[in-house]
């Protein structure tokens, strides 16, 4: 799959630490979904929010949980194009 550079800065970005990540995303690799699909939240647990010492650390943590959800999405959207287009992979 052709990944965006833009869309992998993201990702990288969001997910620092999650090197096999990086790797499949420089491969180009369906499997880059199942890591974002894994890896994401709708939402954050009643520990975080409780122990949250300010506003601020709560949205910035929201933040952070709402960027992977999109980043899921987005890969959703490029991987449903390459769906849509004339590779010869999807021909049957």
């Amino acid at each position: 799959m052709f990944y965006p550079e833009e869309f992998k800065v993201r990702v990288k970005k969001a997910y620092p630490d999650f090197e096999s990540l990086h790797q499949a995303l420089d491969r180009g690799d369906e499997i880059v979904g199942r890591y974002l699909s894994d890896n994401r939240s709708s939402g954050l647990d009643f520990d975080t929010i409780l122990n949250a010492t300010s506003l601020e650390e709560l949205q910035e943590k929201a933040r952070d949980k709402q960027e992977k959800n999109e980043l899921y999405y987005e890969w959703f959207v490029i991987y449903d194009e390459l769906f849509d287009s004339d590779d010869e992979r999807f021909r049957i």
